[in-house]
Formats: C-alpha cells, sequence, structure tokens
C-alpha cells in the first residue's frame, strides 16, 4: 500500500518518535519527506476479540493494569496543560509514587488477573513467584522500537512484537525496576518479577479494560499477534 506519515499531535505521540519525527514536523515536512525522506515500515499489532473474531484492531501500544491506571493519569495531565513526552512523565511518576506508597489494597499495587499464553502452542507466560501468580500488576505490549521520554521497557529487545510484564512485587524492587524501564542495567530482572519477552503472538484472558492506543477496551479474551506491515515516510 501506499507510505503513510504522522505528525506528532494527539495524546503521546509514540509512533511519531519511533519514526524519529521531529517535534515541530508540519504537514508540509511531511509532504516533503514523501520525496526526499526515507522509509520505515512497522507492522502493528492485530488485536482481536475472542467473542468478536470476525473484529480485529490494529494499533502499536496495547497495555493493562497500572498502564491502564497511566492512561487515565495521563489524559488528566493532558488537561492540565501537559503533553507529549512531559505527560508520559507526569504519568510515570504518579504511578512510582501510588504503587511504592499505596497499601496492598491500592489498585495501582493489586494489578488486575489476567492469564496469558504465548507463541501458537498456548504456553503459559512465565511467573517469577512473586505476589498472587493470578495477577499482573503491569502489562504492556508493542511492536514500536523507541519510546517517549527515554522509555526503555523491553530493554534491548528490537523489532517485532514484545511484551513487559511486571508480576506483584515487593516495595524495594519498584524502584529497582523503575531503573531498569528507562534502560539501566539491572541484574536478576525476572527474579524480581520483570519479564521482557519477544513473542510470535499472544492471549490473554484478563479481568480489567485493556487499552490500545489509548482507546479502552473491555474485559475478556483476545489474541494479539503482529498486523500487515505498514510503510511509513520519515525525515
Amino acid at each position: 500500500g501506499p507510505a503513510s506519515g504522522g505528525l506528532p499531535k494527539g495524546k503521546t505521540n509514540a509512533l511519531t518518535v519511533d519514526l524519529a519525527a521531529p517535534s515541530g514536523w508540519s504537514l508540509q515536512g511531511a509532504i516533503d519527506a514523501f520525496q526526499n525522506g526515507h522509509r520505515i515500515r512497522r507492522r502493528p499489532m492485530k488485536v482481536t476479540s475472542a467473542q468478536f473474531p470476525e473484529a480485529s484492531v490494529l494499533g502499536f501500544i496495547m497495555g493493562a493494569g497500572a498502564f491502564t491506571l497511566g492512561t487515565q493519569a495521563g489524559q488528566s495531565a493532558h488537561k492540565l496543560g501537559a503533553f507529549n513526552s512531559l505527560a508520559v512523565g507526569v504519568t510515570t511518576v504518579w504511578g512510582i509514587l501510588q504503587a511504592f506508597f499505596g497499601s496492598k489494597a491500592n489498585p495501582w499495587r493489586q494489578g488486575v488477573k489476567v492469564e496469558l499464553f504465548t507463541g501458537d502452542d498456548g504456553t503459559p507466560f512465565e511467573h517469577s513467584g512473586n505476589g498472587d501468580p493470578a495477577r499482573r500488576q503491569f502489562l504492556l505490549a508493542s511492536t514500536l522500537e523507541r519510546f517517549p521520554a527515554g522509555f526503555r521497557p523491553f530493554g534491548d529487545l528490537g523489532a517485532g512484537l514484545k511484551l513487559a510484564v511486571l508480576d506483584q512485587t515487593k516495595r524495594r524492587n519498584l524502584m529497582i525496576l523503575t531503573a531498569a524501564a528507562i534502560g539501566k542495567k539491572v541484574s536478576n530482572l525476572r527474579e524480581r518479577g520483570f519479564h521482557q519477552s519477544a513473542v510470535s503472538r499472544f492471549e490473554m484472558e484478563i479481568e480489567g479494560q485493556i487499552i490500545l492506543d489509548g482507546e479502552a477496551f473491555p474485559e475478556g479474551r483476545y489474541v494479539v499477534e503482529p498486523g500487515p506491515e505498514l510503510e511509513f515516510v520519515a525525515p
């Protein structure tokens, strides 16, 4: 299909960050890039509900648990005038404070009840043994390679479908795991409850909302796999 272009508008502009589009990139700049820029190929995720298998949606960032709560907080940050990478930073700091100082009853620490299965054979996703094995504090999936605000939730994993999953974890691990999420080298991540994994596909049965590119979808069973390859223009 034809190449597409993206402008740095909207909620967190994660796609334009991944495409290395400058913050001041204009429509004219995008048009010029069709002639003089280069092409970047990305495959969005294809997300299909088991309840409505004939209807699939495409998106680049999907999350649940604290990610859902963070998106709601991020939307509040937008209303306060924070936007772009600043909104991501505000959301991250708020989430850390909630998880660090909150009680076990705090929804930021409780996480969401979810079953995860990866690959064509439906292998159950690993769990560290920390906290309730039926719940995950945070779940993020994406096919993007770069993120706003220096966020590196997938570590050194590159192209393709990736998962970053945080089990319910001890309070003392949270700051260490936050350092890992911005690319710092941290030992024993899996033992601490933070999993970074490249997968061919995954399924999940979740008892809470998921967020796909800023839009909320209801609880249920979903299949997530790579979608069609799209071509974008970049400066």
